[in-house]
Formats: C-alpha cells, sequence, structure tokens
C-alpha cells in the first residue's frame, strides 16, 4: 500500500498545497530561491497564489502594486 506521507518531509500529507507551499523541504528550495534572485517572498498555503508572483515579477511596477 502506497503511503499517504510526504516522501521529501516524511511529516506532512501528500497534496499540491503541501508538496509546493507547507513542506519544510520544499520551504527551502523557495526560500534559496528568492535569495539567489534578491527577491522578498511570502510563501502562500494555496499553490495558486504562490506561483502569481512570479507573473507580476515581469509586469509593470504599476501592475506588481496592485
Amino acid at each position: 500500500m502506497e503511503s499517504n506521507v510526504c516522501s521529501m518531509c516524511g511529516e506532512g500529507e501528500k497534496s499540491t498545497s503541501h508538496l509546493f507551499c507547507t513542506c519544510r523541504v520544499a520551504w527551502l528550495v523557495w526560500f534559496k530561491y528568492y535569495e539567489w534572485v534578491g527577491q522578498a517572498f511570502v510563501v502562500h498555503q494555496e499553490p495558486k497564489m504562490l506561483f502569481s508572483q512570479f507573473r507580476l515579477i515581469k509586469e509593470s511596477a504599476v501592475l506588481n502594486r496592485i
């Protein structure tokens, strides 16, 4: 029987939100990425919000304020 526990951290339940947002291993990857590109960041609980940050990085300053 396949386990429902995250194979990266061994703590959380497998889900899209956990894989991209709440897994401590994923959080460390995001932290290193944002540190590397020199951006401030917020790790959201919802993947849709997390990935919307990437779109806004390339948009105009006016859209980013919105």
